[in-house]
């Protein structure tokens, strides 16, 4: 088990260290992990951010849309797509997503 945690420490330093925003998701579009420059855009807390789902920050796609995604995701093996992202806030940012 400490293997696995060590695990996760490194592979969230490693995203934080992107001068990009990186955002680790599930299939239902919950986010498990965010990096400091996602966080620093969504004015959220780390914790704040797990609590969230892609279709809460993204205006341009509903729960739908993202199954779509995903599933094209799984099939092509990436996709790329503009997006509206809406911080804590409520501010709106244009965004490029490479998933």
């Amino acid at each position: 088990m400490k293997n696995v945690t060590d695990n996760l420490k490194i592979k969230s330093w490693i995203m934080d260290l992107f001068s990009c925003e990186v955002v680790r998701l599930n299939a239902d579009s919950q986010i498990f992990n965010a990096n400091s420059k996602l966080r620093k855009s969504l004015d959220n807390s780390k914790k704040e951010c797990t609590t969230l789902s892609f279709t809460d920050i993204n205006i341009t796609v509903s729960p739908e849309v993202w199954k779509t995604n995903w599933n094209e995701v799984i099939e092509k093996g990436s996709v790329r797509f503009k997006a509206t992202h809406k911080n804590k806030g409520g501010k709106f940012y244009d965004a490029e997503v490479y998933a």
